[in-house]
């Protein structure tokens, strides 16, 4: 005689998770994210690189930062490398960027 497995959904859900009681409702749901407040009116534009790529990019910031004696940041290191790129394709630079470089 063959043994069948029973497959009935019933069966197959742990019996752990019927017992759960569902998670109380807050009564107030914020409407917006809280954000830094460096970080207000600014977006994210970002990218996937390999790892030997942000090890690199750190490495020259911190090189940068040692030899001028002020701190070099990534975002610093990003805003010249997008402003050169604008430079390069004949489009002027946004404001956003000097203010990052200069700052």
């Amino acid at each position: 005689m063959k043994k069948t497995a029973n497959t009935n959904l019933e069966n197959l859900i742990p019996s752990r998770i019927n017992s759960r009681a569902a998670p109380p409702i807050p009564d107030e749901q914020p409407t917006s994210k809280r954000r830094q407040p460096s970080r207000a009116k600014t977006v994210m534009i970002a990218g996937h690189f390999d790892a030997d790529v942000s090890f690199a990019v750190h490495e020259l910031c911190g090189k940068l930062t040692r030899q001028k004696g002020q701190r070099i940041t990534v975002q610093q290191a990003l805003a010249e490398s997008l402003t050169d790129w604008f430079v390069k394709h004949g489009a002027k630079p946004p404001e956003g960027l000097d203010t990052l470089i200069t700052g």
